[in-house]
């Protein structure tokens, strides 16, 4: 049995505890007798224990006021239930607060090891933001990461401000069946002529508006040689197998643990060819003999930016471009496509093109 919150209370306490797979609440107010005329009693319930199958439940039992002016003697809840007793007026060792921005957190050691934990609010609100939580070795650096994760906060709000306003004035699933390279689906679009033509001389969303065919010819020069460490995420390649190991490899990869098929790297090529032909037969443009310098959309690569900050734009996990650019490829879904991906798509191009494929940079073992 895990004791984790004992409240002192005027007349006891009442207490949390952990029994196998069960949240036990318990309430002892017998104290309480002494202080009372026995036809008082009458009735009363000074014990009471009840057994809850989740924790948030048992700790939604706990009358709110205990944690502000209760005696907390025991409490294992720090990191998760934080916004209850951060304002206790009892506590003789205070979580430390910080704001950062219209952001702030409440700093506290965690249970099990020696790093600072904390979650954060919008300031004035009682609970977390969801997802978002961080830790540390000290106090000052738990305040660092804290105010990273706030920047990080910040651009999340940002892009989702952003994606909304471009599918209010875009034509996304043109622009969709072009990035996730979906040719029968963008073909249906120019027959049925629902395709904005202006797409043509440039898509509007981030630093780089291109036009439209670019991003085929990206994804043809990005498919058509080596990705880096990162060509896991498109499936192997059939030259580093024998027949019988690529089977195995590319059944592995093409269907996950849930069922769901995806799309090979062989395919991915197949249809961006025809993607090809189609600017070819009906606007005519000839994405071979296009003449693209992507080495040109380099703004977040090094000497634009420092290593850090070149690493978190194109490795961070889960908001670098590798992370989601690539699964365009395995995972095409005709509706999906944010409001930077043309953009974005540039840069990798870039990317890959001026680093993984340089001399200088040993990926020559993952293509």
């Amino acid at each position: 049995m895990e004791q984790l919150l004992y409240i002192a209370t005027e007349g006891g306490h009442i207490e949390i505890y952990q029994e196998d797979d069960k949240y036990v609440y318990h309430s002892d107010e017998r104290m309480m007798r002494e202080l009372l005329d026995e036809e008082d009693c009458e009735g009363m319930e000074f014990e009471h224990t009840e057994m809850f199958d989740t924790l948030d439940a048992a700790v939604a039992r706990v009358n709110p006021r205990l944690f502000k002016y209760g005696h907390i003697r025991v409490c294992k809840l720090w990191y998760d239930y934080a916004y209850l007793w951060r304002e206790n007026v009892h506590l003789e060792s205070k979580p430390q607060r910080f704001q950062y921005k219209e952001y702030e957190t409440w700093i506290t050691p965690a249970l099990r090891d020696e790093r600072y934990t904390g979650r954060v609010y919008e300031v004035g609100q009682l609970e977390p933001l969801s997802g978002w939580c961080f830790a540390d070795n000290t106090v000052e650096k738990a305040y660092q990461t804290f105010i990273e994760v706030v920047e990080k906060i910040l651009y999340v709000k940002h892009d989702n401000e952003q994606q909304a306003k471009w599918v209010a004035t875009t034509d996304g699933l043109s622009v969709a069946c072009v990035m996730n390279i979906l040719p029968d689906i963008f073909l249906q679009r120019i027959k049925d002529k629902t395709i904005d033509l202006s797409l043509l001389t440039k898509v509007k969303g981030d630093i780089y508006e291109v036009p439209l065919y670019y991003v085929t010819k990206a994804w043809d020069t990005i498919l058509k040689g080596p990705i880096g460490f990162y060509a896991f995420m498109v499936g192997p390649e059939e030259e580093e197998w024998s027949d019988e190991e690529y089977a195995k490899e590319l059944a592995d990869f093409l269907v996950d643990e849930d069922g769901y098929v995806k799309r090979s790297r062989p395919q991915a090529i197949a249809d961006n060819d025809r993607m090809k032909e189609i600017w070819k037969e009906y606007f005519d443009i000839d994405i071979d003999k296009l003449d693209v310098d992507f080495t040109k959309f380099d703004a977040h690569l090094p000497p634009n930016v420092s290593e850090e900050e070149y690493d978190w734009y194109f490795r961070d996990i889960p908001h670098g471009l590798y992370e989601w650019l690539l699964l365009f490829i395995s995972n095409p879904e005709e509706n999906e496509i944010n409001w930077n991906a043309v953009s974005a798509l540039m840069e990798l191009t870039a990317q890959i093109i001026t680093i993984e494929r340089t001399e200088d940079y040993d990926n020559t073992e993952n293509v």
